[in-house]
């Protein structure tokens, strides 16, 4: 008899040979498909689950290549530490700038649309700093709607009266 089909792919597939076989040829056949059918869809799904955990948010990605390259630059001229240490101070600054470029992505938009991401984008700004978190939901919407980027060089005054 010809089983060896069988043995086959139960052995390939780890389904094991358990206490209840199949014993004609068309119960094995169906019981082949079963198992591949089921290899299939488990390895699909293995599959996409697993492309989503490694997808990373691609601004986050450029960031962090922009850093390693600009560290990259600075080993290979010899930057010394301090100054090394004061260009990655700036550069996060630059590169935050830049990433706001990147909402160029929204341009495409209608411009309600981009008046409104821009705003949560500000509020998310917002959030991170210490200083605004006491102030109610409104209140931050409100400094949202008047905040524009400013580049300033480090221990410079940002505000001189007021």
């Amino acid at each position: 008899r010809r089983v060896h089909g069988y043995y086959v792919i139960t052995t390939i597939t780890t389904c094991g040979y358990g206490d209840i076989t199949p014993t004609t040829a068309g119960a094995r056949l169906f019981s082949m498909a079963v198992m591949l059918v089921g290899s299939t869809v488990y390895a699909y799904l293995m599959g996409t689950i697993s492309a989503m955990l490694m997808q990373t948010d691609a601004l986050a990605e450029e960031v962090r290549d922009r850093k390693r390259g600009l560290a990259a630059f600075l080993r290979h001229y010899r930057i010394p530490w301090p100054a090394q240490k004061e260009v990655f101070v700036i550069y996060e600054s630059v590169l935050q700038q830049t990433m706001r470029v990147k909402k160029n992505l929204m341009d495409d938009l209608p411009g309600f649309l981009q008046h409104k991401m821009n705003r949560y984008i500000q509020l998310r700004l917002l959030q991170t700093c210490d200083l605004f978190s006491a102030l109610s939901l409104r209140c931050r919407v409100a400094v949202a709607e008047v905040l524009h980027a400013s580049s300033f060089p480090p221990h410079a005054a940002v505000v001189t009266e007021g």
